[in-house]
């Protein structure tokens, strides 16, 4: 019987998909294997948390889970983005932490559709690691025409995904290069510990096939021939073939389930959640799902009588444009943080800040049309006055969104 080392991060926020994504593990194994599973998390991670894990290893006689507690000031300072909490820079330590020779690092929002021994015994003689090409940064290389600069390393064409490696510990403990990434910590990189795995296992990560890390934000718009940085033949009927569904993007199967792709989730959520769990995360599917719709926007604004829309960019101009058509003059600025947007104007309405506008128009209704920063937009709007029953959240659905859609569902 061989053993498979995984690793998972987590906080409160990812038991129960992490919980999912064990289940998919154990569901796709064809062969006899242990699977150790080392859970990363922080001493805070409570006590009912660590007994929802537990639970599936009391069902499973194949696997073993190992709280691995992190305890270093410097994450209690790291730089985050809106929705990508810090436990992601947890994979950092892993080698610190694991004594074993290699593991397999899981993201908890992944489907596992195929057994992981063969991946998992991949030879990474020389390398750091193993992963797939970051699929976003393939489909949009020309916007990070510069980012490979900004990293520091040659060319972004080689650029991986960090939610599906696998990493050779004993040679990144054996060239130290883990002391480096974790000083890196504080240099505040866009996409966090990913950036920072890119630019020191540069040149030294092996690359698995597409299979092994796909993003179901792309789910009904793989173009083949049209997608450079893979092969024709990866590309071939990836979204039927994938191993791993990496549920990347805003849309989480948690959060909605009416895309066709996001059903899968939802069977192996049914197979490990009880019922009573399963039923309340159904039930804030559902309440996501109408306050995404444009119909919710409208039933909250009838009355409003003055309208702010929270975001001065691209999608805040195109709900501007959208409120046109049913308020005519409802709109009367726009708020944003970035000053080098104060003063600016739209179609007569001016770009304004918010201390100003909550001043000036203390019954306002609030659309934020911010897509990562609501949460600390709507404590802002809190915290100048305004009453959480005139926050409105705007959620953008681009074509990718409707490409994944089920027919069932129209807008």
């Amino acid at each position: 019987m061989a053993t498979l080392n995984i690793v998972m991060a987590t906080d409160e926020n990812y038991i129960l998909p992490i919980m999912v994504t064990i289940s998919s593990v154990l569901s796709s194994s064809k062969s006899n294997n242990y699977f150790r599973i080392y859970i990363l998390c922080t001493h805070e991670l409570s006590w009912e948390s660590r007994e929802r894990l537990e639970s599936l290893r009391k069902k499973e006689k194949r696997l073993e889970i190992s709280f691995v507690e992190i305890d270093d000031p410097k994450l209690k300072t790291a730089a985050t983005t809106a929705h990508i909490a810090v436990a992601s820079y947890y994979r950092l330590y892993i080698s610190r932490l694991i004594m074993e020779d290699r593991c397999l690092f899981l993201d908890g929002d992944m489907i596992i559709r195929e057994d992981l021994t063969e991946v998992y015994n991949t030879d990474i003689e020389g390398y750091y690691a193993a992963g797939v090409k970051d699929l976003g940064i393939q489909v949009n290389m020309e916007a990070y025409a510069t980012y490979a600069d900004y990293l520091g390393i040659p060319s972004m064409e080689s650029y991986v995904n960090a939610g599906f490696m696998l990493f050779n510990l004993r040679k990144i403990r054996e060239d130290n290069i883990d002391k480096r990434m974790i000083e890196a910590i504080s240099d505040g990189y866009k996409y966090m510990d990913q950036d920072i795995i890119n630019k020191y296992f540069y040149g030294k990560i092996k690359h698995l096939p597409l299979r092994y890390d796909f993003f179901t934000e792309y789910y009904g718009s793989i173009d083949v021939g049209k997608m450079p940085g893979y092969s024709e033949e990866e590309l071939i009927d990836i979204e039927k073939n994938a191993s791993v569904l990496h549920y990347t993007g805003f849309f989480k199967p948690w959060l909605c389930r009416r895309m066709k792709v996001n059903q899968i989730w939802w069977k192996e959520a049914e197979k490990v959640l009880d019922k009573v769990t399963y039923d309340v995360v159904k039930k804030l599917a559902e309440d996501f799902e109408r306050k995404s719709d444009w119909k919710y926007i409208l039933e909250e604004i009838d009355g409003a009588k003055k309208i702010i829309i929270f975001g001065y960019s691209q999608i805040g101009r195109e709900v501007a444009e959208r409120l046109r058509k049913y308020r005519e003059g409802a709109v009367v600025a726009f708020a944003d943080n970035d000053r080098g947007k104060v003063g600016g104007c739209y179609q007569d309405v001016p770009v304004v800040p918010a201390k100003v506008l909550c001043e000036k128009y203390p019954e306002a209704v609030y659309i934020i049309s911010s897509q990562n920063g609501y949460v600390h937009i709507a404590k802002q709007l809190n915290e100048l006055g305004v009453d959480s029953r005139r926050i409105i959240r705007y959620i953008h659905k681009d074509k990718y969104y409707y490409a994944r859609l089920d027919e069932e569902y129209t807008e």
